[in-house]
């Protein structure tokens, strides 16, 4: 179907190549800071964008300790609960 691409803003462009065969989108993007402002959620918002009532859910993991949200269906999760666990 479609591909995973990863890459400072190589994957923006295949979104909407990648949308129509989609039913549902959600998207994740690791950050190496450890904090997390509006503006980390840029890639995810136009993901969002492009993908209207199909958008499910974006994640921000990042090299911090509290899990947060930042608006509906944004959170920004520290990375180590990918092996702590919530």
């Amino acid at each position: 179907m479609g591909e995973v691409t990863a890459g400072r803003g190589h994957a923006l462009g295949t979104i909407p190549r990648l949308l129509p065969l989609c039913v549902r989108a959600a998207g994740a993007e690791v950050k190496a800071a450890s904090s997390v402002t509006e503006g980390g959620f840029r890639g995810l918002r136009n993901l969002r964008d492009a993908a209207g009532d199909r958008f499910v859910h974006g994640v921000v993991l990042y090299d911090g300790e509290a899990t947060s949200a930042f608006g509906e269906r944004f959170h920004a999760v520290p990375v180590r609960v990918l092996w702590e666990g919530l």
